[in-house]
């Protein structure tokens, strides 16, 4: 039995404009909610945002010259346009309304400046080696594919593993051998690092 309250954490969605108001993400959202899931929006408008969100308690804008966000929020244009960096317009039904500063603390940025992302993986580079098709590889390019393989090659995949490689044409005809399209899936993955 779940007990509430028992899951805890944010998920933020990034260009909610786009989703419009689906009613599958409004639902979303309220079932989130009941296990202390916070759902934050990000975007470069208020149109579209599903209602659950465009109506949350808590709401953060910052600057910006969007004629509909500016007609909801900011009437008189006084306060979105005006703000500096780091500076947000806070909103919060049955408190009112505040410009808040942003403060990120230090060891955040310096952790932020010595990330170094993985290189790019070069899709279409492992197709052209191995005389497979880009969209092809990339279709079939998945964690459970990339698992499937690595245990194909050591020798202990499962009939289920085996019957997933074979489904996605990475498996040959023999069975210990794997197609091209397996080959470049395998160096995907290898180069992946998954």
């Amino acid at each position: 039995m779940f007990k509430a309250r028992a899951w805890q954490g944010i998920i933020a969605i990034d260009e909610v404009e786009r989703l419009g108001n689906a009613e599958i993400v409004n639902k979303i959202c309220d079932e989130l909610r009941k296990y202390g899931v916070s759902v934050w929006a990000a975007g470069h408008t208020v149109e579209g945002v599903p209602s659950k969100l465009a109506n949350a308690k808590h709401q953060l804008y910052f600057a910006t010259t969007d004629p509909a966000t500016l007609k909801l929020i900011d009437r008189d244009g006084g306060t979105l346009t005006r703000l500096k960096p780091g500076q947000a317009l806070l909103l919060v039904r049955g408190w009112g309304r505040r410009v808040v500063s942003i403060t990120v603390p230090r060891e955040l940025m310096e952790a932020k400046r010595s990330f170094k992302p993985p290189p790019e993986v070069p899709v279409s580079t492992v197709a052209a080696r191995h005389g497979v098709d880009s969209y092809k590889l990339a279709a079939v390019f998945s964690r459970n594919a990339c698992e499937a393989l690595y245990r194909f090659v050591e020798g202990r995949a499962s009939e289920e593993e085996l019957k997933l490689l074979s489904e996605l044409d990475l498996r040959g005809a023999r069975a210990r051998e794997l197609t091209k399209l397996g080959e470049a899936c395998l160096e995907l993955c290898r180069e992946a690092n998954v």
